[in-house]
């Protein structure tokens, strides 16, 4: 005996496709990448796999979304981790949480301006913490920049 599928009026954009407990996901590779994006609300699916594929030309556009943590993260990963030594790893990523990570790691790269590094800088200082901390931390922070820069996320 063959079962019958239950057709569902609803009609799907392109790439787009229904799965099991009502997730939506949006799928299509490009330049041999593939982009992905799934969720309940079929909408917001669709905005974020329209951004992420407008992306792929302008990457300055997904420094609007990324934070600074988020960046940080794979920028050390990509950049910093295979140029120092394992034991030096932990300290470093310590350090940048401590300080720039838990005051303005929240907030979006393209959003940060120079007036948030000398706040941050500012209050750090009188939280107590060492001039030699403020001056590592900080000069992580301007490397990881200067990279979100180069990679034309800011």
């Amino acid at each position: 005996m063959s079962k019958t599928v239950k057709k569902t009026t609803e009609e799907l954009p392109k790439y787009v496709r229904r799965l099991a407990g009502g997730t939506y996901e949006a799928r299509k590779m490009i330049h041999g990448r593939t982009i992905r994006v799934s969720g309940k609300n079929l909408t917001e699916v669709m905005l974020e796999f329209e951004f992420k594929i407008k992306c792929m030309d302008n990457p300055y556009l997904e420094g609007v979304r990324i934070t600074l943590d988020e960046w940080f993260d794979k920028w050390f990963t990509t950049y910093k981790e295979p140029c120092i030594c394992r034991n030096s790893i932990y300290p470093m990523r310590n350090k940048y949480k401590s300080t720039f990570g838990k005051k303005i790691g929240d907030m979006y790269l393209a959003d940060i301006r120079n007036i948030h590094i000398q706040k941050t800088l500012k209050e750090l200082s009188d939280e107590g913490k060492a001039p030699s901390t403020l001056r590592e931390a900080l000069g992580r922070v301007r490397e990881c920049l200067e990279s979100a820069k180069n990679n034309r996320y800011i």
